[in-house]
């Protein structure tokens, strides 16, 4: 970002004006993400420990909402009954957009006061920790909200300003207390003219046509706003610095809607084809009979890296136990997903199988992970075409059910599953599958 400014500035300004402007570019670099994301896995890990650390027993204690287990303790259940929605705690919202918010904000202010380094680095440090307070009291409001007006009140119309709202106020209070730190900023120039400085009325304008200019600048904001615009779909996936929104789908699963679970099975013997920490835990559902498939089997495979996974895709998998596949399409599934879909089938066996896989990252205990989700049917052979659409239909519905737990509802989509992982069923072991994912 500054060095993009910088050259925009040179290219219509000339490079008298980016010098004139150099402390606003510096600045610039406090809002550059590649500095963040040097630090940013271990910053966000110790944001969100310690937000839920103080959120978890005041949400508990005042039965506000309840934690849902098989998580990293981000996710809460608020209200009671049918009303119930689960809400995600997400590292960005844990406290690290409000610390980063009041730094930039902040250092701002500190670069136009006056006052002694230490007075400042102190009254920074305090305005952190306010900030930091005041999202707890956000996360604890929305829980209020949500429990006595719903999910709709409080994810749609308190989540999208509260925060800010929150922090703006912050800000402004810890400017007012700023002098009993002995930081003091002179506004309009009220405070004595430094010596030695005179103006200097030889300089000329560094750009003698504003009006090419400008229109040129106009042009290029159009441009690169539609193209910013454009990758609005993918904040779905990550954050706009790149961390995974999702936690993975065995954390807590999800339940297609008109199926029940009948049962879970883990399979530990992947780790020499996806790498030491890599799982494979299969799902299998039943009980839709306007569906075209008697059961639906969903198979989870998390993996360390996005290459393990590339190396043995579901293809290939299929085709080493000796399946031959059909034509591959690339269904949207929503969000920037793009799924793989095709119909398999092996010689001398019965029916065709119907096949939806897509990957993307997730978030782990302090890292980045990748998960590789695949639903698979028993398909028909003489309406196979139906029976992709369907397949396409229930995949959309999962990733917007995903998208609703992120920001706090699965009410649409699919519901969690609880209780032992299921719903409507007892755990057991399921049947025997033809692939590795």
């Amino acid at each position: 970002m500054p060095f993009f400014v910088a050259g925009l500035i040179c290219l219509l300004f000339g490079s008298r004006a980016l010098w004139r402007v150099r402390a606003g570019v510096l600045f610039l670099f406090l809002a550059w993400p590649l500095p963040w994301q040097a630090v940013l896995t271990q910053f966000l890990a110790t944001t969100a420990h310690l937000t839920l650390s103080a959120l978890t027993p005041l949400a508990l204690h005042s039965h506000l909402a309840a934690t849902v287990g098989g998580g990293d303790g981000s996710l809460f259940l608020v209200g009671h009954g049918v009303s119930a929605f689960e809400v995600s705690v997400a590292s960005p919202c844990s406290g690290a957009n409000g610390a980063v918010g009041f730094l930039l904000a902040g250092g701002a202010f500190c670069a136009l006061s006056t006052g002694r380094f230490l007075a400042k680095m102190a009254w920074m440090a305090v305005g952190v920790t306010v900030a930091w307070v005041l999202n707890v009291v956000r996360l604890l409001a929305m829980f209020v909200v949500g429990s006595h007006f719903g999910a709709r009140v409080a994810l749609v119309g308190l989540h999208p300003f509260l925060g800010a709202l929150l922090l703006g106020l912050g800000v402004v209070a810890m400017a007012l207390v700023a002098p009993r730190f002995g930081v003091r900023v002179e506004i309009f120039g009220t405070g004595p003219r430094p010596r030695g400085r005179s103006p200097r009325p030889w300089l000329t304008d560094a750009v003698p046509n504003i009006t090419r200019a400008l229109a040129l600048l106009a042009v290029v904001a159009v441009v690169l706003a539609t193209a910013d615009a454009r990758l609005a779909k993918f904040n779905l996936l990550a954050t706009d610095l790149g961390v995974p929104r999702f936690t993975s789908f065995s954390s807590s699963p999800l339940v297609p809607p008109g199926w029940r679970m009948t049962g879970t099975q883990d399979f530990p013997w992947v780790t020499p084809y996806f790498g030491s920490g890599s799982t494979w835990t299969r799902f299998e559902y039943s009980g839709n009979r306007a569906s075209p498939w008697p059961t639906l089997t969903i198979d989870d495979v998390q993996a360390p890296s996005l290459f393990a996974l590339d190396s043995y895709s579901v293809q290939a998998c299929y085709g080493f136990h000796g399946y031959a596949s059909g034509s591959v399409a690339n269904p949207s599934l929503g969000g920037g997903v793009v799924g793989v879909a095709f119909v398999t089938h092996q010689s001398g066996q019965f029916g065709n199988w119907d096949v939806l896989s897509w990957t993307w990252p997730v978030k782990t205990k302090g890292s980045v992970g990748y998960e590789r989700i695949t639903v698979t049917g028993l398909a028909a052979s003489s309406r196979a075409a139906q029976d992709q659409a369907s397949m396409v239909s229930v995949a959309r519905g999962l990733v917007t059910a995903f998208a609703h737990r992120r920001v706090g509802t699965t009410g649409s989509g699919a519901v969690a599953a609880r209780s032992g992982g299921s719903e409507g069923g007892s755990t057991a072991p399921v049947t025997p599958h033809p692939h590795l994912p």
